[in-house]
């Protein structure tokens, strides 16, 4: 089994140059991880909710300062940074150094990066041997994969 046997089109793809609110917007009914991709249909980044969050949070918190959140004095502009985030372009916010797998990798090393992964991975890129955009892997892809295979009696 490999990863093309598994891979889902993403909903959709945004490129560097694309503010943030159109991401935002599209994800309004699910947000999902974005693939990033240049003009040529190179993936370059990916686009999460939490990279969001971290562009929208003060510094000190994400460093783990939480102490007395009730005492920061910088969280009454907190909507005001968020308006400020969704005026960005994506390449601001987005994470360059996205997990990736080819797609003639094996399910196995798939499912290994999204369990072993220190960074809490949720998405793997797919990609061709050029980088370009094949197709993303969930963690939810590999185990219904895997019901699959071992024959478990599930209605997908």
């Amino acid at each position: 089994m490999y990863a093309k046997q598994i891979m889902y089109t993403p909903k959709f793809v945004v490129k560097p140059n694309d503010k943030l609110h159109i991401v935002v917007e599209k994800w309004k009914n699910k947000p999902c991880d974005v693939p990033v991709v240049d003009n040529e249909g190179v993936v370059v980044g990916l686009i999460t909710a939490k990279q969001i969050i971290r562009k929208i949070l003060p510094q000190y918190l994400l460093n783990g300062n939480i102490d007395n959140v009730m005492g920061f004095s910088d969280l009454p502009n907190f909507s005001e940074k968020i308006c400020e985030c969704f005026k960005k372009e994506v390449k601001d916010v987005m994470k360059s150094d996205y997990n990736w797998a080819y797609e003639d990798e094996s399910t196995l090393s798939i499912a290994l990066k999204l369990i072993n992964d220190k960074k809490c991975v949720r998405t793997i890129v797919v990609i061709d041997r050029n980088k370009k955009l094949k197709g993303l892997i969930d963690v939810w892809s590999v185990v219904k994969r895997m019901l699959k295979e071992g024959n478990c009696t599930f209605e997908w």
